[in-house]
């Protein structure tokens, strides 16, 4: 809690919040799109197992046929789009979607999201380090070590 408070005095401290609350977002989007899939994997599960008919023999490719109850039973209702998950990502969002990943295992086999989330994370933690470092700084200069003026 202290962290928090020492992290939100001041202007570099705001923007430290605001990576904070990004990344907290980031988390929360990708936990309730987990939460969304497996809530929609259980409805498909739930439909997949057709009884057989009597006196037929059940194949393999008759278990995996569906039968659609209503027109939107197989639809993704209210899962969110990886457009948006990346969005959040580099809007300083992706050190608490790559931890989410790592949690919940969502979307840890899309090569989009296991390369590409490590890269933003590792980009968001030098941009925000780079920026709070420019306002923290006197007259909004860093002094690079080794650098002649």
């Amino acid at each position: 809690m202290s962290f928090v408070l020492a992290v939100s005095t001041g202007v570099a401290g705001g923007f430290g919040a605001f990576v904070l609350v990004m990344s907290l977002i980031g988390f929360l989007l990708i936990r309730a799109d987990k939460m969304r899939w497996l809530k929609h994997k259980e409805r498909t599960d739930v439909l997949m197992r057709i009884p057989p008919k009597e006196g037929e023999k059940i194949s393999k490719k008759r278990k995996k046929t569906r039968i659609a109850v209503t027109d939107g039973d197989y639809a993704y209702e209210g899962r969110i789009n990886d457009k948006i998950l990346l969005l959040i990502a580099f809007l300083f969002g992706g050190i608490g979607e790559l931890l989410a990943m790592a949690i919940y295992r969502h979307k840890w086999y899309k090569w989009s999201f296991r390369t590409g989330m490590p890269l933003i994370a590792v980009l968001n933690l030098v941009l925000a380090g780079l920026i709070i470092a420019l306002i923290a700084a006197p007259g909004g200069r860093i002094d690079l070590i080794g650098v002649p003026r």
